[in-house]
């Protein structure tokens, strides 16, 4: 029969009073806060969800789409594949992204705003033919020292067909 040792629970140390406690208890924290080592944290929880989300909208793309992909591809996971590959290059991508530093983003909010506001740009109701428009485009964009591309709707589709 082996013996355990067992610790009696430190209710309070000798003379110590609620406020020395709650005194001692706030150095404590403080101590760890201040320590070298610092802490990360990573919403388990929210990536979970994030692959169940991403894992249910694969097998509804592979419900609505095995028809048509085996018609034109005789590949009935032709979609799903690829949308998988996606998936998985995103999720990636967001594990890198989720251990960046937030100030980081914050120190270039605003070239991150103007792009994501650039990216928006609809250009369908256009009065000018779109070639005149790029022109308009790379001269303004030469005049400030900057190269602008613009890209046809078209083209566009067609890089992600391949």
């Amino acid at each position: 029969m082996s013996s355990k040792t067992v610790q009696p629970i430190r209710r309070r140390e000798q003379g110590e009073t609620k406020s020395r406690r709650s005194a001692r208890q706030k150095r404590e924290k403080r101590e760890i806060a201040q320590s070298s080592v610092p802490t990360t944290y990573f919403d388990y929880n929210l990536m979970l969800v994030i692959i169940f989300l991403t894992c249910f909208g694969l097998i509804m793309l592979y419900s609505a789409s095995a028809y048509s992909a085996q018609a034109d591809f005789q590949d009935d996971m032709s979609y799903f594949i690829k949308q998988a590959m996606i998936s998985a290059g995103s999720f990636g991508v967001m594990l890198i992204v989720s251990r960046i530093d937030y100030h980081v983003y914050g120190a270039f909010s605003f070239e991150i705003y103007v792009f994501a506001m650039i990216m928006m740009v609809d250009i369908s109701k256009c009065s000018i033919p779109f070639q005149d428009l790029v022109d308009a485009l790379t001269a303004i964009g030469e005049g400030m020292g900057l190269t602008i591309h613009v890209m046809h709707e078209d083209i566009f589709n067609s890089m992600h067909r391949i």
